[in-house]
């Protein structure tokens, strides 16, 4: 996604500003990296989602174990609620897990637009 994003920026104002004297550093921060924010808050956000998907193969290959180093916290989750049958524990933990995702997911979709594609 990053690749072809970086091949959808312009080359019009990266030409501009070489030939405005601006050094290779300003052209990135002040023309390419605002042409990929967008792509990376993207990618920020399958990734964390992907983190929390993991609880499947956690629990398929490895069993949480060997002891309790591969355990993430939807899996700690899991083990409270059916393994100990802490069901409110359990319900906590995943919620917990739904609010945080849910904060991040929005800190992160705000700091990848921010205010360059408002409508004021």
């Amino acid at each position: 996604m990053v690749l072809a994003a970086l091949q959808m920026v312009p080359n019009e104002p990266r030409e501009a500003a070489s030939l405005d004297g601006a050094s290779s550093w300003n052209i990135f921060r002040y023309i390419v990296f605002p042409h990929l924010k967008p792509v990376l808050a993207v990618c920020i956000l399958f990734r964390l989602i992907d983190s929390f998907k993991a609880f499947p193969l956690i629990y398929i290959l490895t069993d949480g174990g060997p002891g309790s180093v591969t355990e993430v916290t939807n899996y700690y989750g899991f083990i409270q609620a059916f393994n100990f049958s802490w069901w409110g524990y359990g319900s906590a933990i995943a919620v917990v897990i739904l609010v945080g995702v849910f904060l991040l997911s929005w800190l992160i979709g705000r700091a990848g637009w921010g205010d360059d594609h408002s409508t004021n």
